[in-house]
């Protein structure tokens, strides 16, 4: 391997492709590795030296290539799955909290004037089974009344996302209601679940939106249209708001979001959803026909072929210099192509 023009070339490819395969970091250390070792084959060094690069080689495979990707995807995939479960208590609380008062609880508290004092997530202590002092918070005062703000300053794990844990103040929540007319929360009023007559499998009640870093007792949450736009992938929430699904190497990751439904289930939604599709999601009257199977299918894994591509070309480029060992076929001498007569 001489260091020509063309060799100088070969390089700059190298770097070019790994980094397309391989993304930032990882693609210029794999280039690296591929330039260096052929260079020490080409230009064989003290064997020292190249026992020392032989298992630094193979410690960066084993770090990078088997255990680092094992261990993100293993904590992200537990994040998920931690989030999952806390919208399946809340919306499982919901239930208990509709069979014991006759309907779902406002989805917020008021004063005699009518101002909103705390959210409907202060409603929930029993059915969540929160210590006795979260019992004891007065809902006519607000959530921020020297009585209240003792209680509501704590953070409430069932109420934040643990990816959200070093984001987020401890009093803020990952989870939100949709208030609207149309929705399972019109407001103050409460409203019974036996009043949806929208599939409950498929309306949604209590939606992931961690930018909005909201306390959990203040009574804010989303409006029909934030949260339309939240799951068509629009501002002002879909930066901070879900999670990255990684489905392997060769595939493209896809940006999640978490939803809880009437029926006390939740799943991931992958963003972004049909802008009508994603408001017959949040109606609870809107007589939609929904096919849940459309969700699942936008959830499957969609192959990326740039990676792929990507990929093949630094394994090609990577064993070009390997050319140089190709046995050449010379032509024969003139002289050995005379028949002897």
């Amino acid at each position: 391997m001489r260091f020509r023009l063309r060799t100088i070339l070969w390089a700059f490819a190298v770097f070019a492709s790994a980094i397309a395969t391989f993304d930032g970091y990882y693609g210029t250390l794999a280039a690296a590795v591929v330039c260096t070792g052929w260079t020490l084959l080409f230009y064989p060094p003290p064997r020292i030296l190249r026992h020392a690069f032989l298992w630094f080689v193979f410690a960066a495979f084993v770090v990078f290539v088997l255990l680092l990707p094992g261990m993100q995807q293993a904590r992200e995939s537990s994040r998920r799955t931690s989030c999952i479960n806390n919208l399946k208590n809340i919306g499982l609380a919901l239930q208990c909290y509709n069979d014991r008062h006759g309907a779902l609880p406002p989805v917020y508290n008021t004063d005699d004037k009518g101002t909103p004092t705390t959210s409907w997530r202060t409603q929930l202590p029993s059915e969540l089974e929160f210590p006795n002092p979260y019992r004891l918070l007065r809902y006519q005062e607000p959530w921020n009344s020297s009585f209240n703000s003792p209680l509501t300053d704590d953070q409430i794990a069932v109420y934040q996302c643990p990816k959200d844990l070093n984001n987020l103040q401890p009093n803020t929540t990952s989870y939100y209601a949709i208030v609207d007319e149309r929705t399972v929360w019109p407001g103050a009023r409460a409203r019974r679940l036996s009043d949806i007559t929208d599939r409950r499998e498929s309306t949604i009640v209590v939606i992931e939106a961690s930018g909005k870093n909201a306390p959990w007792a203040k009574p804010e949450d989303l409006t029909f249209d934030e949260a339309v736009d939240l799951l068509c992938g629009l501002p002002p929430y879909y930066a901070e708001s879900g999670h990255w699904h990684d489905y392997g190497f060769f595939y493209k990751p896809s940006k999640v979001l978490h939803v809880g439904f009437a029926d006390g289930s939740a799943r991931a939604v992958r963003k972004p959803l049909d802008r009508d599709f994603a408001a017959a999601l949040l109606t609870c009257n809107g007589g939609e026909e929904i096919d849940l199977r459309e969700l699942d299918r936008a959830l499957a894994p969609e192959l990326d072929y740039a990676k792929v591509y990507a990929t093949a070309v630094f394994v090609i480029l990577a064993l070009l210099p390997a050319t140089r060992w190709l046995p050449s076929k010379r032509p024969s001498p003139a002289s050995d192509l005379i028949m002897d007569t």
